[in-house]
């Protein structure tokens, strides 16, 4: 068989997990030969991975965030210096925003969590080795992307040139870096290095490059194609102003359309507002016990208005607070009665904040509309189920204490919930009880005495009957 010529040379993955079955999954799981990829390498520790990086130099690198003797921040940053062109993607457990931030700074192409959706780390995979081929067409390691990762990396000397303008263009297919740099030098009359930098394609112009128009010609490179600017007074110091511009693409969430953002520019709260308060609560409480959507939306749409206005919060803030509101607001109806399921589904899939703005207010609509269509004898029903589940351990709940507590007659209650489930109250206690003491029975550590009293049920013999009755089966015939 031939050599592979240099465009289709042999593509290479290291994958770095400490533990050996998350390695083994990816490596038997993952598509490699329709990924493009031809050889694959494990190993189980940061240093271990430091050495085998430097026998097969591999070109996508696959790195759990923490390892023992090493973790895989600390590794990268050795490989980022050793091998430049190496894609970064980060695997963890641990989804604090902090490990986000630090593997961007790293140039990271991915950030999975755990547990790993193949799909998502395949598609990942398929982005390195697309991004890897693109650079290789645009003409590899010549003279201008080394300069282009020297100054990213903060290698090149001060007197390579005293100022720097860099752009960083998020969310968009890699362009080529050829003929958009070309582009950029003719309009601004500078000199200028393109290049990719983990998710961003990045431009890096000598001097105070003009902004407008190079911004103008980047964000044509792609329909929602979000720019952020940081200016850098020496070729040092342009690593970090590309990290000061790419933490600023996170707020492409309030830009959907092209855009551009001087990271100089003031639209940044200092600290967040204060939403979703005490006093909203208690207002929309009252909302929701007079039935008064309109006014519940617009309580809503005012709150949500203080996350962008005058200035815009940090956008992992506005997500907080909106979930936030979804369980407040249906801790609300559920104190009337209504039961609104998982009110926070769907929310970490929605990308701008125009979206979440239009998420809300439907989930709260929808809310309204269940409790509309819950008759009164169906929310004093659930009331009965919510109490009766919330205080079945306690010997001393009885119907009659229930009845006190709901404001009801016995027989009222008896009848009614009769009528809407087939079965009395009774029943539907001796219920809830036997069931949770099937699970407790699991555990052999457990006298059946005492599980009879976790159930709410101090008589041992009486417990015994009672789950007996039920099942048809004694506690110890039901360990067996």
């Amino acid at each position: 068989m031939k050599e592979k010529t240099e465009m289709n040379a042999i593509m290479k993955v290291l994958i770095v997990d400490d533990e050996a079955h998350v390695r083994d999954g990816i490596e038997k799981n993952l598509p490699w030969a329709q990924l493009g990829v031809d050889r694959v390498f494990k190993a189980a520790t940061g240093r271990e991975g430091l050495c085998m990086a430097e026998e097969y130099q591999p070109d996508v690198i696959i790195s759990d965030v923490r390892m023992p003797q090493m973790d895989g921040l600390s590794m990268a940053r050795t490989l980022c210096e050793r091998f430049p062109g190496a894609k970064l993607i980060f695997i963890s457990a641990y989804s604090e925003i902090d490990y986000y931030r630090s593997a961007m700074k790293l140039h990271a192409v991915g950030f999975i969590e755990k547990p790993i959706i193949l799909e998502e780390l395949s598609a990942e995979v398929r982005r390195a080795v697309d991004m890897i081929r693109l650079e290789k067409r645009s003409g590899g390691a010549k003279e201008d992307e080394h300069t282009f990762l020297s100054l990213l990396h903060g290698a090149a000397p001060d007197e390579f040139g005293k100022r720097f303008s860099v752009f960083v263009v998020g969310r968009i297919e890699m362009p080529e870096s050829k003929a958009i740099r070309k582009t950029l030098q003719t309009a601004l009359g500078t000199e200028v290095f393109c290049g990719t930098a983990g998710r961003h394609f990045v431009a890096i112009a000598e001097g105070a490059a003009e902004t407008t128009g190079a911004a103008q010609i980047l964000m044509r490179l792609g329909a929602a194609a979000f720019v952020t600017r940081a200016q850098a007074n020496a070729a040092s110091q342009v690593g970090i102003a590309y990290e000061s511009a790419a933490a600023r693409q996170e707020y492409q969430f309030y830009f959907p359309k092209a855009h551009f953002c001087d990271i100089q520019d003031e639209f940044v709260l200092k600290s967040p507002p204060a939403v979703f308060d005490a006093k909203f609560a208690q207002a929309f409480s009252g909302c929701v016990q007079s039935g008064d959507f309109s006014r519940a939306s617009a309580l809503v749409s005012a709150e949500m208005e203080k996350l962008v206005s005058p200035r815009l919060c940090a956008p992992e803030y506005a997500r907080m607070s909106v979930a936030q509101l979804m369980r407040l607001a249906a801790e609300c109806f559920e104190r009337g009665g209504v039961s609104c399921g998982n009110a926070n589904a769907g929310l970490a899939r929605i990308e701008t904040f125009e979206e979440m703005r239009a998420f809300a207010l439907s989930r709260i609509g929808q809310m309204f509309g269940f409790a509309s269509d819950l008759s009164e004898s169906g929310r004093v029903v659930y009331l009965i189920k919510r109490e009766i589940e919330a205080n079945f351990t306690n010997p001393s709940f009885t119907i009659a204490a229930l009845a006190r507590r709901l404001h009801f007659s016995e027989s009222y209650l008896g009848s009614l919930f009769k009528r809407h489930t087939s079965m009395t109250i009774g029943r539907y206690l001796n219920q809830i009880r036997m069931e949770h003491a099937k699970r407790l029975l699991l555990d052999p550590a457990r006298k059946v005495s005492e599980v009879g009293e976790m159930v709410g049920i101090d008589n041992t013999d009486y417990f015994t009957r009672r789950f007996k009755q039920y099942t048809g089966r004694t506690p110890s015939e039901y360990r067996r």
